[in-house]
């Protein structure tokens, strides 16, 4: 069980994975976020396993 969300910054994608969650609060389609983590590699895509997290208004 895991909550996989795909960020996109316009520089490459990015995906971000919260372990043992069903939901992460505040998190929906569409919502602008920054995340901070260890950006590991898995096969060809970045990935950050449960980072800090905080929702931001959209630019």
């Amino acid at each position: 069980m895991s909550v996989v969300v795909e960020l996109d910054d316009g520089s490459g994608l990015l995906d971000v994975v919260w372990l043992g969650r069903r939901e992460v609060p505040g998190i929906r389609p569409g919502v602008h976020l920054r995340a901070e983590g260890l950006v590991s590699l898995r096969g060809p895509k970045r990935t950050m396993f449960n980072p800090a997290y905080e929702i931001v208004p959209p630019l």
